[in-house]
């Protein structure tokens, strides 16, 4: 019994040696306790470059994005600008096109118009020639009956002086008697003619 209540004891101490063992084990140093920290803080530092490279890397992707945004907007502005630039272009061409045309128009048209004066000028002379040797023509028939007319008096008077040769002497009488209506009527026929003929000849 004794002998059971020794080795308890042993038993007992053993554990308690152990459990003290254990627990002095588990209680760190100092320098653990330092270095432990150490490596807390490098972890940190680590951790906090890490966080810092990363928004550093955000903020350039950020940036690089807004550049690639500006440059783009840059390229479609300049764009916009180009294609303004050749309508304004398409529309000064159109435009100077536009009035040459209307320019040329406008001379065949002064020219058209100076050809139709120019025919109607030479019409009119034509007409006035054509009048002029109308009056002529007209002039030559009254002349040319006028010199009938008084071809035709002269042999009338011609005639009617025949009449006087055979006058009776003794009694002065005429055997055919003047045809006096006859000759006042070619000298009238005479005289008309001659005023015609002068009158044509005047215009």
């Amino acid at each position: 019994m004794k002998s059971i209540k020794q080795s308890l004891k042993l038993l007992l101490i053993g554990f308690v040696v152990f459990l003290v063992a254990c627990a002095t084990e588990n209680v760190p140093s100092q320098g653990q306790i330092e270095e432990e920290q150490a490596m807390r803080q490098a972890q940190e530092a680590a951790e906090a470059q890490r966080i810092e490279r990363q928004q550093a890397e955000e903020l350039a992707r950020q940036e690089a994005l807004e550049a690639q945004r500006q440059a783009e907007e840059a390229r479609q502005a300049a764009r916009q600008r180009e294609l303004e630039d050749q309508e304004a272009r398409r529309l000064a061409e159109e435009a100077r096109l536009a009035a040459q045309r209307e320019a040329e128009a406008l001379r065949a048209a002064q020219e058209l118009a100076r050809q139709q004066a120019r025919v109607e000028e030479l019409r009119a002379r034509v007409a006035e020639v054509n009048a002029q040797t109308q009056a002529m023509r007209s002039a030559n028939t009254v002349l040319n009956d006028a010199l009938l007319a008084a071809e035709a008096l002269s042999d009338a008077l011609d005639e009617e002086s025949e009449k006087f040769s055979a006058m009776d002497e003794e009694t002065a009488e005429l055997s055919v008697e003047v045809d006096e209506e006859r000759l006042q009527r070619l000298s009238e026929e005479l005289q008309r003619l001659q005023a015609e003929a002068a009158r044509l000849q005047a215009q």
